[in-house]
């Protein structure tokens, strides 16, 4: 409950400056970092929770109920429950990170941004894979920062159209180069990983040219630009912490 209330409080703060000095929040960056600061502070108190193991425990319990419940009533069998509950988790943890962004999005009046930035970073790293946290709180964390991080440059940097058309055709390359990056969490069929690889330089080459085409309009063509540069970081940390490790094995 302590949480929530704090969640709650920081979301009422928000909403009660962007409703006072809607002009402010538009032209001015410092608002921007306020905002950002507001929520990381934020999610850095939740992942204190989870380090109790509470968020993980209630989530485990919610999980365990709904696969029972459908155990119950038929729906699916008691001999892969483990991986039900494990599916489930996934699915609640996956629900509650976009409900928490669309929120945001909402509250901050950016809504078709917040859409946009979620299709094209769920939909991508589908195909590309990359960096996953250890646990479901960290992910959320992760994921939320990601947004924050992506809206405010989105809103505040302006970057010229040459060197958006770099940043794409670089991450083109890197994305047929080292995709996918397997997770251990999630790993990718050896027989899959050609096609993963052809299917996340395909997806991404074609994002990055509605990015290019959409350059009148500043803040959509950087949402599609900066989505698609996250994106590649996350594929670029974990292939270099890989090499880094193999390398002092070796050694």
């Amino acid at each position: 409950m302590q949480t929530i209330g704090l969640f709650c409080t920081h979301i009422c703060r928000i909403n009660h400056f962007l409703t006072k000095y809607p002009n402010y929040y538009i032209f001015n960056q410092k608002h921007a970092l306020f905002t950002f600061l507001r929520f990381f502070r934020l999610f850095l108190v939740l992942c204190n929770h989870n380090e109790k193991g509470t968020r993980t425990e209630m989530l485990s319990k919610i999980s365990n109920k709904i696969c029972k419940s459908l155990i119950r009533r038929g729906t699916v069998t008691d001999e892969y429950e483990e991986i039900y509950i494990y599916g489930i988790e996934l699915l609640l943890s996956f629900i509650f990170s976009v409900t928490v962004i669309m929120i945001i999005g909402i509250i901050i009046n950016r809504p078709f941004e917040t859409v946009l930035f979620l299709t094209i970073f769920i939909f991508t790293r589908k195909f590309t894979g990359g960096f996953h946290a250890n646990t479901y709180m960290r992910c959320q964390i992760c994921t939320i920062s990601s947004y924050l991080l992506v809206l405010c440059s989105s809103l505040y940097v302006d970057i010229s159209l040459t060197l958006k058309a770099i940043m794409t055709i670089s991450g083109i390359a890197i994305v047929a180069l080292i995709g996918p990056i397997e997770n251990p969490n999630k790993p990718i069929a050896h027989n899959s990983i050609i096609k993963y690889k052809l299917m996340g330089t395909c997806i991404y080459a074609c994002i990055g040219t509605m990015g290019l085409l959409c350059y009148n309009d500043q803040i959509i063509s950087n949402i599609i630009v900066f989505s698609l540069v996250l994106v590649v970081l996350l594929m670029v940390i974990p292939y270099f912490e890989r090499r880094l490790k193999n390398d002092r094995l070796h050694l």
